[in-house]
């Protein structure tokens, strides 16, 4: 045990250097922990296709939660807009409105409040 302890020495003390960086990876392990129960309960991906699509979704949802956003409101407000982009992905300056940082501040005002009754 002290042989083992001496040789991690260094990786175990790191945090003194960074204390941004965590003692443990638990948070980590809570962000991954909603996309791995419900491929679970999908019987996973099945395709690469849905695979990609299921990170995509993640990644969408992610950003916005970080970004203190409702979920469900700024879906909302994406997928209405691709409606009146006559039922297509937004692209180009369009597309560019909905990434937070890139978005005004009464957008991210609306997409923080929780979806109307």
């Amino acid at each position: 045990a002290l042989d083992n302890l001496n040789r991690e020495w260094d990786g175990l003390a790191a945090h003194r250097d960074y204390p941004m960086i965590g003692l443990d990876n638990n948070a980590a392990e809570r962000a991954l922990r909603r996309p791995v129960v419900t491929r679970k309960n999908a019987y996973g991906s099945r395709t690469d296709q849905a695979a990609r699509l299921a990170a995509t979704v993640w990644t969408a949802t992610a950003t916005a939660e970080m970004a203190g956003l409702n979920v469900l409101t700024y879906l909302t407000a994406y997928l209405d807009a691709c409606g009146r982009n006559n039922g297509k992905p937004l692209t180009g300056e369009a597309l560019q409105q909905f990434l937070p940082w890139n978005a005004s501040p009464a957008d991210l005002h609306t997409w923080a409040q929780p979806p109307p009754g």
